[in-house]
């Protein structure tokens, strides 16, 4: 690893934990202890953290800003990904007003086509929108030389007079407790009185501005929607959520995949959808709820041939014995694939139709076949087994031993990603989806494989799901390796 991608994963590591430990850098980055002092030295030299006895502990800067060469430049791709989702809620004929910022810069090229009036503080997007033929206002008042943004009372008294439809803005910091702030006493109160002035009002930021705290707040997270990348570019591919919802509960989900503009096509059913807990401390502890009666499978009408249908979870005890079968029949009689994601005697039903993907654990392997497993070569046995029962890929995932990938051509491996475990809820999930995504554009498993292990894992190592940016970072330490034909 370069020196500045050490530097870079010190400092996001930084900014998770606010405190880490040379031993733990030298392991995670696989480089010597004296390699890593000398590296916190580096980087307390240009004041981005404070070297400690054995470590290095983050630096709150909450006046500090970069300027805007300095903001373009990092996190592009995520930024350009939020950008265009923040573009997606702009109607003809509305009224925005957008802020100086390297996000909302992003959105510029996909307002082209629309026929809205476009409001800004910035000089540099006013010069952008000129050359888009969009209708543009610029607030006047004293430059901000670092972000060629406009602020002070004039500007503020302009504003006062405007009324948008919505509104988009970055902030330098996304924090639950502390709210959005940014480092300008100024800029703030421009922020403020924007959103004020809002039917609807959009806070674009990328995975370092969460947890961030800076100078100023702005508002409330409640008073505001936040815009977060959560996908890596290159697994973006169209899909449609089924599944069945009912009640409070159903009504979130549907809501929610709406806000984050995914397609869905859901079957109504009478019961509330059921709500699982877990509770994460030094161990995890699950609490799952009964779902609701199930008695339709019209949802599939829909699929068609080439389309990749994902089923997953184990069936309700109210549900008749193999509808799960009568699933991946309609699916092979429309000539689509599908991946399964359960266990049991609903996995070895479903292995005659030839599922594109099975994903059982080291664990469910071993109870699937009802044996016990002391190292990865016990493991290979049974894995090639799937494959001769009708799977065309099997993956077994083996928490700290990696994962293994089952085809016709051989097994393959990968490594071990090494992060602190933060979360174990859709780390599997992810897995298919970043195979799934990346398939259904290459239909190459070793490549698909790939992007799995970094899916996964980068929701394992996040408080939330996968991030642009972490998968990113993840997929070129991905190492695929070939154990045997």
């Amino acid at each position: 690893m370069l020196t500045e991608e050490r530097h870079q994963a010190i400092l996001r590591l930084l900014d998770q934990q606010s405190v880490v430990k040379s031993q733990e850098l030298a392991s995670l980055l696989n480089a010597s202890e004296s390699t890593i002092r000398r590296d916190l030295q580096e980087l307390e030299d240009e004041k981005l953290l404070e070297r400690i006895h054995g470590g290095a502990k983050r630096i709150l800067n909450l006046g500090f800003e970069q300027d805007m060469i300095e903001k373009s430049s990092k996190n592009t791709q995520e930024k350009q990904l939020i950008g265009t989702l923040a573009a997606q809620y702009i109607q003809n004929g509305d009224v925005i007003y957008l802020d100086a910022g390297s996000t909302t810069l992003e959105m510029l090229p996909f307002l082209v086509k629309k026929d809205i009036t476009v409001v800004t503080n910035s000089v540099h997007h006013a010069a952008k929108l000129g050359d888009l033929n969009i209708q543009t206002i610029i607030l006047g008042g004293a430059l901000k030389l670092s972000t060629k943004a406009i602020t002070g009372s004039t500007g503020m008294d302009q504003l006062s007079h405007f009324r948008f439809n919505k509104v988009f803005m970055g902030m330098n910091g996304a924090h639950l407790e502390f709210g959005l702030t940014t480092p300008d006493p100024e800029e703030a109160a421009l922020k403020r009185l924007a959103i004020a002035q809002a039917e609807e009002a959009y806070i674009l930021v990328d995975q370092t501005k969460l947890n961030k705290v800076t100078f100023t707040k702005v508002t409330d997270l409640s008073d505001v929607t936040l815009l977060i990348d959560t996908c890596s570019p290159e697994i973006h591919a169209e899909s449609t959520a089924l599944g069945f919802l009912g009640g409070f509960t159903g009504d979130f989900i549907s809501d929610w995949l709406k806000k984050e503009q995914i397609q869905t096509n859901f079957t109504p059913v009478r019961e509330d959808t059921r709500i699982n807990i877990k509770l994460k401390s030094e161990t995890e502890t699950e609490i799952n709820g009964m779902g609701p009666a199930i008695r339709t499978k019209r949802n599939l009408s829909k699929i068609s041939a080439g389309d990749i249908v994902i089923l997953s979870g184990s069936t309700p005890a109210t549900l008749r014995a193999g509808f799960y079968e009568e699933l991946t029949q309609i699916i092979d009689d429309k000539q689509a694939d599908f991946i399964i994601d359960t266990t049991g005697k609903d996995l070895f039903n479903a292995l005659p139709k030839k599922p594109l993907l099975i994903k059982p654990n080291n664990h469910e392997l071993a109870e699937l076949f009802n044996v016990e497993f002391q190292t990865i070569e016990d493991i290979l046995p049974f894995g090639k087994r799937l494959l001769a029962d009708g799977a065309k890929h099997v993956i077994i995932s083996m928490a700290g031993d990696g994962a293994l990938l089952f085809t016709s051509e051989g097994i393959y491996r990968s490594n071990v990603l090494k992060r602190p475990l933060k979360n174990s809820v859709g780390a599997g999930d992810s897995m298919i989806a970043g195979f799934v995504g990346n398939f259904a554009k290459t239909s190459d498993p070793i490549e698909a494989f790939k992007w799995g292990v970094a899916c996964g894992s980068a929701t394992a190592f996040s408080d939330d799901l996968a991030s642009a940016g972490l998968i990113e970072e993840l997929i070129h330490e991905v190492k695929i390796e070939k154990i045997s034909s």
